[in-house]
């Protein structure tokens, strides 16, 4: 097993600084791309992230996770990191507005054009659904801004 001195100098070996921006990018293994970095730490796969915050800062809480200040996925400078709770995290990211939603939501089966249009058509939820390939309660959803609420446009 390595020695935790060992297993940071070997994880510096990952790390880029980035004058300009401060962060120190994870250069490493990632769980693939614009994905988080990964390092091998007693014997077990972590995020990279918490690799440093482990190094730098201490032991994680199991209540907690490791936040970015700068939310860069693969940034592992320890001054960019703090801990939060999950709930924490998920304010954070709806106050910079990172969540996926409209067409950035992989599953995502209406575009913003697609809701405009049903926002402003006189056709019933049934033909709608039927027409765009989706379920009468999505387009009800979207007609009334409870889904889409991000797109600008007629709601009935």
């Amino acid at each position: 097993m390595y020695k935790r001195t060992d297993a940071k100098a070997r994880f510096m070996k990952h790390v880029e600084m980035v004058p300009f921006s401060g962060c120190w990018i994870w250069m490493g293994g990632t769980a693939g791309p614009g994905q988080y970095g990964n390092f091998s730490l007693d014997l077990k796969t972590v995020r990279a992230h918490h690799a440093s915050y482990r190094f730098f800062s201490g032991e994680i809480p199991s209540d907690k996770q490791v936040l970015h200040t700068c939310d860069v996925p693969l940034c592992v400078n320890p001054e960019h990191l703090f801990l939060g709770t999950h709930q924490d995290n998920m304010d954070d990211r709806g106050n910079k507005n990172r969540q996926a939603k409209g067409t950035r939501q992989h599953l995502s089966k209406l575009s913003e054009q697609d809701v405009l249009a049903i926002r402003s058509s006189n056709s019933n939820s049934r033909t709608l659904a039927k027409l765009y390939g989706v379920h009468q309660t999505t387009i009800c959803d979207a007609k009334r801004g409870y889904t889409w609420n991000h797109v600008q446009g007629e709601s009935k």
